[in-house]
């Protein structure tokens, strides 16, 4: 391994493309050769000799660049296991993440290959300075087009999630990328898709859970600084959320799901109309039979909102909906004492005549 990283070294304009061998096969046969001995050969070479190689080999170009950057996603799996995140951060950030950008815009499957460069790395350093060589924004373009059925696009919202719950994301610049609005077309997309798997599921939550959580953020301190024009700004960029809620409502078995509708309705009340058609009743009836009383105070919660700031919504549902709801609510409070008194709430809400 170590003089096969030598070889490379001396390739002479490795990193401008041209290679000097001048037999593209003889360079991608030494690639797949490399990449086979990597596995049983990583663990004793140093990280700070190989990730530097395997960072130029990613600007490669040609038919065998795919290997290069396979030969990346191995190291970097191999990296995060032995070297501090400090290590990690200075190493990746001057070799390799300056091509990472470009690796997500090409052709299937080096975006693939190029999240699973970034994701093992965000996962121990969630400081990662992704922004500062355009992969957030490569992401945002991505997300555009991604099919939702892919698996590109769960590696793709697992490495949002855990870039946007990073303690130093700066969401007013992800709002200028249009990333909200983007997330939230593709929840809905990932929610008529037929094929959306629980794990794609469970990140697109959380990234929204995250959007969600900023916006509350704002809203909250302009209330508390009574600056009423910068509340009313998020707002109205985050308008789009408000599409969301019949997807979450259809995921709402997730653990997930319910907070960060709850987190919607706190902020926009009864905007999204169909809360309260026989089939998202059903959904909500069937969450206030849960053993787990949080997730039920939770939904009396979400009830007790959308009713009272828009009573409208009353005149949606049909008489025998109504009883049905009606009676679910008063199941909870022979079942759960503490959850009396919201439920009492929401049932006199419910009881008004319309």
């Amino acid at each position: 391994m170590e003089q096969l990283c030598d070889i490379f070294k001396m390739v002479p304009g490795i990193q401008s493309g041209d290679t000097g061998l001048g037999n593209p096969a003889l360079v991608e046969d030494t690639l797949s050769t490399l990449f086979s001995l990597s596995e049983i050969c990583l663990p004793h070479v140093s990280c700070y000799q190989a990730v530097p190689v395997v960072g130029h080999l990613c600007l490669c170009q040609g038919d065998y660049r795919g290997v290069a950057v396979q030969l990346c996603v191995r190291t970097t799996e191999h990296a995060v296991h032995v070297l501090e995140p400090e290590q990690l951060c200075t190493l990746y950030t001057q070799h390799v993440l300056p091509v990472i950008q470009e690796l997500l815009l090409e052709t299937p499957p080096l975006p693939t290959l190029a999240l699973r460069i970034v994701l093992p790395l965000l996962s121990v350093i969630p400081e990662l300075p992704l922004e500062e060589h355009g992969i957030v924004t490569a992401l945002v373009e991505l997300m555009k087009d991604v099919d939702p059925e892919e698996g590109i696009c769960l590696l793709m919202l697992e490495t949002l999630g855990c870039f946007m719950t990073a303690p130093t994301v700066d969401f007013s610049w992800l709002y200028t990328l249009g990333l909200h609005e983007q997330l939230s077309l593709l929840v809905l997309k990932l929610g008529v898709s037929p094929n959306t798997g629980e794990g794609t599921v469970l990140a697109a939550i959380r990234c929204l859970s995250a959007l969600l959580n900023y916006v509350m953020s704002v809203v909250k301190k302009a209330l508390q600084t009574q600056t009423k024009s910068a509340g009313e700004e998020i707002l109205r960029s985050s308008q789009c959320v408000v599409n969301t809620c019949g997807v979450l409502l259809v995921w709402y078995h997730y653990t997930s799901a319910p907070s960060a509708l709850l987190s919607i309705t706190q902020l926009y009340g009864g905007q999204y109309k169909d809360f309260l058609t026989p089939y998202n009743v059903d959904i909500l009836v069937e969450s206030l039979k849960d053993k787990d009383d949080s997730r039920v105070k939770t939904t009396l919660k979400i009830l007790k909102r959308i009713v009272s700031t828009d009573p409208d919504l009353l005149k949606s549902m049909i008489a025998s909906t109504r009883e049905q709801l009606n009676k679910a609510i008063l199941a909870v409070k022979s079942t759960s004492p503490t959850l009396v008194p919201l439920s009492e709430e929401v049932s006199k809400l419910l009881q008004k005549t319309v």
